[in-house]
């Protein structure tokens, strides 16, 4: 019995650790938009190939949700 236990324990913790490790916002998985507007805007943005922040230049409207004008903000949102 002890051993189900230690073991139910086990899978539990691993699991939920799991979970939170994948758990991104979806804005994370959004391509960057740059917009039709004609604004230079540096801003960064999640890139799920390289679980990176990469810079683009964003126009000034129609952003999305992967849009940061700070890559350290991208970075604790949706790096791993």
């Amino acid at each position: 019995m002890m051993i189900f236990l230690l073991l139910a324990s086990i899978v539990l913790v691993a699991g939920t650790r799991a979970a939170v490790i994948h758990d991104k916002p979806e804005a994370c998985g959004l391509p960057p938009v740059s917009g039709l507007c004609y604004a230079y805007l540096d801003r960064y943005h999640y890139d799920p190939a390289t679980n990176s922040c990469k810079h683009f230049v964003y126009g000034g409207c129609q952003a999305n949700g992967n849009n940061f004008e700070i890559k350290k903000d991208c970075e604790n949102l949706c790096v791993v």
